[in-house]
């Protein structure tokens, strides 16, 4: 996990999996307690290329829905946005098992 900026936090996400680890959910969970300023937050998942096109861009979809419906369900009351890229935006090269692992990942952005 990766706090970017005062805005913007990083999170490792499973691959092939739309459920959140225990250690997110509690922090998605604090966050919904904490974060009652912001106007908006949006959910984006991205994940390495070890599928196609088509199933990667679903799975961070469903990624990015789960995250934000968690938040919902802890009570957030600010507007809530997902979106998934699928593979198409890697952060780092999908040759090694440290790249993909950085290009699993879902980021969360307030907007204040």
């Amino acid at each position: 996990m990766r706090l970017q900026s005062a805005n913007r936090l990083i999170l490792p996400v499973s691959r092939h999996r739309t459920t959140l680890s225990p250690p997110i959910r509690k922090l998605l969970a604090r966050m919904a307690r904490t974060v009652t300023a912001a106007r908006t937050v949006r959910c984006v998942a991205d994940t390495d290329t070890r599928g196609t096109a088509a199933s990667d861009r679903a799975l961070t979809r469903a990624q990015a829905r789960v995250a934000c419906a968690y938040l919902r369900s802890r009570g957030m009351k600010v507007s809530l946005s997902s979106s998934g890229n699928g593979h198409a935006r890697p952060r780092a090269s999908n040759g090694t098992a440290r790249g993909r692992a950085l290009n699993r990942r879902l980021t969360i952005t307030t907007t204040y």
